[in-house]
């Protein structure tokens, strides 16, 4: 599972995600577009297996909460990156 993880967080940092994996873990867990666009991108390099395979591979729980969007970042200010900036739209 962490493998993968650390594949996808690879490859959104070359599409410009710029914050820790521990950020990138919780984002791909909580937003849908983030985890439509790994699943795709897994598929394209030959990943056969459904959505929900793949969501159970990353280790994403079906009840996953989101933190509180609310919370400061590690410098005292608010996120202001999108979690879909990376994103190829």
């Amino acid at each position: 599972m962490e493998e993968v993880l650390v594949d996808l967080y690879n490859r959104a940092q070359s599409k410009g995600y710029g914050k820790s994996m521990e950020d990138f873990t919780t984002l791909i867990y909580s937003n849908d577009d983030v985890l439509e666009d790994m699943y795709g991108y897994v598929q394209s390099k030959g990943y056969t297996k459904s959505k929900e395979d793949f969501e159970n591979l990353i280790g994403k729980k079906k009840d996953f909460q989101q933190p509180d969007s609310d919370s400061p970042s590690e410098d005292g200010s608010l996120e202001s990156q999108k979690p879909t900036d990376f994103l190829d739209y």
